[in-house]
């Protein structure tokens, strides 16, 4: 190669490394004003990498549990299976996720519960992001002043249905929600002698059998409870759905009180399954009918819901919340944390180690 061929090629690897980055600062503003306008599907498609981590404990939730840069975090499991009390350190983005858990994949279309009109990232990108774009300032408004309005007192309430729904814990649930669901259909059917005449049967025994071998074709889908969970979700917090009235109407028709921690502690912990019920010394996964509803929404705060007391100054024509607000003493939240800890799936999650390490050493010591 000549010297002209030589400087020829180097003048080239400079022109073309000046354009890439030209492209790469234009790639990186676009992507910024993407996400300014909060149009985050349109920026993840602009990158060519789609969420892959799905959070079914939204990183903007957890982050109110950091106290020092970073979350404390105990798996009550490897505790159990180990023996062994480890503190993990971690920040939101690292926990509470499975990937593409949310995703709506082309095998899930054109069946029951049928997901073909969405996009495959419709409930990660577009459908959460109505509550959690807003919930940290809505939060830290409940946190410092008496009251909201009705609209925001109405997104807290979509909020803790949605940490419910979107969980794991609730796909088992809805397992054996279905299981109970087809059993009464068929009962249905048996004991009643003009289904029985639909189906050209008037035999129990032979429906009873027909029945077994559609209860097992059904539940033997192994997408079934996949595709449930992802309709259940999209039904809920679609824009104008009245699938949570009933639940809207119970958690903002009673009482709110925001419960402080002692300022030297201790705090309220979290999990990767938030919010208690608690009814006569039994804890609830889910429960806005009786006795308490805890959600510990900050390690300093507890939003406490009590389903026993009806809130008088809410009614239909209210424009704003009222929430009280109380001291908590030592023991209040350790005994909260007590009842928090009991739905966890797996992690335990809080600002500092204290609790955690008093935990892992009850679970060492008793085996539970």
């Amino acid at each position: 190669m000549n010297h002209r061929q030589n400087r020829t090629g180097k003048n080239s690897w400079n022109i073309l490394a000046t354009n890439n980055i030209k492209r790469n600062r234009k790639r990186q503003f676009q992507l910024k004003f993407l996400a300014k306008s909060q149009n985050m599907n349109q920026a993840a498609i602009l990158m060519h990498n789609d969420p892959r981590k799905h959070h079914f404990v939204p990183e903007c939730y957890l982050r109110k549990f950091i106290a020092n840069k970073e979350l404390h975090v105990l798996n009550i499991d490897s505790v159990k299976k180990w023996g062994q009390i480890k503190i993990n350190y971690k920040q939101p983005s690292t926990i509470c996720f499975l990937d593409n858990f949310y995703l709506i994949k082309s095998a899930l279309k054109e069946k029951i519960f049928d997901l073909s009109a969405y996009s495959k990232l419709y409930i990660e990108v577009d459908l959460f992001q109505l509550l959690e774009n807003t919930y940290g300032n809505i939060i830290q408004k409940l946190t410092e002043t008496s009251a909201i309005t009705r609209d925001e007192a109405t997104k807290v309430s979509d909020f803790i249905i949605q940490l419910k729904i979107r969980n794991p814990a609730w796909r088992n649930t809805m397992q054996g929600i279905l299981n109970t669901s087809i059993d009464k259909i068929v009962d249905d059917i048996i004991n009643d002698p003009q289904t029985r005449a639909r189906f050209h049967h008037d035999s129990p025994e032979e429906l009873i059998v027909i029945a077994q071998i559609m209860k097992a074709r059904i539940l033997g889908d192994p997408t079934l409870m996949e595709r449930a969970h992802k309709f259940s979700i999209i039904e809920r917090f679609e824009k104008d759905s009245i699938r949570n009235a009933a639940f809207r109407k119970a958690i903002l028709g009673n009482r709110w009180t925001i419960l402080q921690s002692p300022v030297d502690g201790p705090f309220f912990i979290t999990t990767d399954n938030p919010g208690v019920g608690v009814n006569n010394e039994e804890c609830l996964n889910t429960n806005f009918v009786v006795g308490v509803f805890y959600l510990p929404i900050s390690y300093k705060h507890c939003l406490r819901i009590e389903n026993v007391i009806i809130d008088s100054d809410f009614a239909d024509s209210s424009t704003h919340k009222r929430c009280n607000r109380l001291d908590a003493t030592p023991s209040e939240v350790l005994a909260i944390n007590n009842y928090v800890k009991e739905v966890a799936n797996q992690l335990i999650i809080a600002s500092d180690s204290n609790y955690l390490i008093s935990l892992a050493e009850e679970i060492i010591i008793t085996g539970m």
